[in-house]
């Protein structure tokens, strides 16, 4: 096999976010920045979102779509798309938030420019990150997200002692604290942010969902020792070790999609602790092993696989440069790179979507801004399903399992939508969705905003399932009556036209495309 095609590979830290490499276990999520000086892990976890749970209507909604009906039918196509766009969408999904970042600041014991022989390596076979330099002596770190433990799991080993002090930062309104061997932060999602309008607490004082993330040293063969800095930063500092083992949990009082945070009983703090002792007492060696055997038992069921060349063993941005610049002749870097982009796909897939976790979103879990691009939501309309294309005919179905349960949950709140807004049957969903299933037609152009077909869409991905599966009748026997709420949905909304006495759905729209009226 060749092992260049199921792996990411650098030369340098990463200078930016974008360079860092993502680790996942569905839940948990992480970028890796490899940085020799002061190493950063920025942490996701697939709940925290903002808002809070709440059917949102659209006031005059069908009265609203009878008259852009009617201004179609008189081909008046802009005054109707000029309407639409103005009155019948004036709610938005909620955003995807990043817990933080995890800082390891080596900056009292590493020169950052003297550090040589180094590389980085994601690997998609053990679903690791490894960074490797020489300072002085040799160092290595691990880093991987493990489902089966629910925990991130960081070990560095060094020929020549090392100190560092491990901190938390984060976008999110919260406070530190530090006890023991654990640094940890306390912290709540915005009540509401979207398009530049962020509310932290309603005017009643409600707040957002509530998590907590904390990071516990298991294995030091040093010094660890509480630190507090002036502005009431937390951390713990770690003096002259050589091997050190730190983990790292993540959890919110999500309850599920229709429970307020302020009600959900959920305590964060005490299910943080229960990931982090479980882990502890595991130790390092066990997690590593029921890490890799949980990841390859979905990973190695699929390949793709090309006889290696010698442009394989370089850095992945040069393999990529060198096919930008056609210096490919005969095609044999492309195709080598094409391998390694079907298998970072399994890989992200795995990482990104696990059986009981939320769907993979916009940018899979990985997200390091409080106002990402999109609110980092469900985009409905394509790249909700693009993200799991591949789940069947890459033999991951266990993959598409939350997907799976969010049309589900979709196809609930969506019979309110499908009958408040277009007085119909069924159920329906739009193009934008998120953690408390959001289905109403979100703000913005009616183009791609007044189109009630993703249910539809989504629909299709359970067939798929069962066409791949079909002795999985039960499967069939759970999802039917989604696939006949969706279907009754369609019927109710066709009309008969007057000219020709075909049917159709008036208004209608392919997403995100238009035309130009001749007029």
């Amino acid at each position: 096999m060749n092992i260049h095609a199921h792996r990411l590979y650098a030369v340098s830290p990463a200078g930016h976010w974008v360079e860092a490499y993502p680790i996942g276990c569905g839940r948990l999520g992480a970028m890796i920045f490899g940085r020799p000086w002061q190493e950063k892990l920025c942490l996701n976890e697939d709940t925290l979102w903002s808002g809070v749970p709440g059917y949102k209507t659209v006031d005059s909604f069908y009265e609203n779509y009878l008259k852009t009906r009617s201004l179609l039918d008189e081909k008046r196509y802009a005054d109707a798309n000029d309407f639409a766009s103005s009155c019948m969408n004036n709610s938005d999904s909620a955003c995807y938030q990043p817990a933080g970042d995890l800082h390891l600041d080596f900056a009292l014991s590493c020169d950052k420019e003297k550090y040589r022989n180094y590389r980085r390596i994601l690997d998609f076979q053990n679903a690791c990150c490894t960074t490797e330099f020489i300072l002085e002596g040799a160092e290595k770190r691990t880093c991987f997200a493990s489902f089966p433990d629910s925990v991130l799991v960081l070990r560095i080993q060094s020929e020549r002692e090392r100190s560092c002090r491990i901190y938390f930062t984060s976008s999110m309104e919260g406070e530190s604290g530090v006890s023991g061997r654990t640094v940890l932060f306390d912290g709540f999602m915005p009540y509401f942010n979207r398009y530049g309008k962020i509310i932290e607490k309603s005017g009643a004082g409600e707040r957002g969902l509530h998590y907590c993330m904390a990071c516990r040293v298991i294995a030091c063969d040093g010094k660890v020792l509480e630190e507090k800095e002036e502005g009431g930063r937390a951390s713990l500092s770690l003096q002259n070790f050589k091997d050190c083992v730190l983990v790292v949990a993540i959890r919110s009082n999500f309850k599920d999609y229709k429970t307020k945070p302020s009600e959900s009983r959920v305590d964060p703090f005490r299910l943080v602790e229960q990931d982090l002792a479980s882990a502890e007492e595991k130790g390092y060696e066990c997690l590593l092993e029921r890490h890799i055997k949980d990841h390859q038992r979905l990973y190695e069921r699929s390949v793709l696989d090309f006889p290696e060349i010698e442009n394989d063993k370089l850095p992945t941005v040069q393999r990529i440069k060198l096919c930008q610049e056609n210096q490919d002749p005969d095609g044999k870097n492309c195709r080598s790179l094409a391998a390694l982009l079907y298998h970072y796909g399994r890989y992200l897939t795995i990482a990104s979507s696990r059986t009981g976790t939320q769907p993979t979103n916009l940018q899979g879990i990985w997200n390091n801004m409080k106002e990402p691009p999109w609110g980092c939501n469900y985009t409905t309309n394509i790249n909700l399903e693009m993200n799991y294309w591949q789940v069947e005919s890459a033999d991951l179905p266990e993959c598409g399992e939350p997907l799976f349960r969010m049309i589900q949950e979709l196809s609930e709140n969506g019979r309110m939508a499908a009958k408040d807004l277009y007085h119909a049957d069924g159920w329906c969903t739009h193009h934008n969705s998120d953690i408390w299933r959001f289905c109403s037609p979100a703000t913005g152009w009616c183009g791609y905003s007044l189109w009630p077909m993703a249910g539809a869409w989504m629909c299709r991905h359970l067939m798929e399932h069962f066409r791949y599966n079909p002795e999985d009748v039960e499967f069939l026997k759970e999802v039917y009556p989604i696939l006949c709420g969706s279907a009754e949905f369609l019927l109710s909304i066709l009309r008969v036209r007057r000219e020709d006495g075909l049917m159709d759905t008036c208004p209608s729209s392919s997403p995100e495309n238009c035309f130009f009226d001749p007029v």
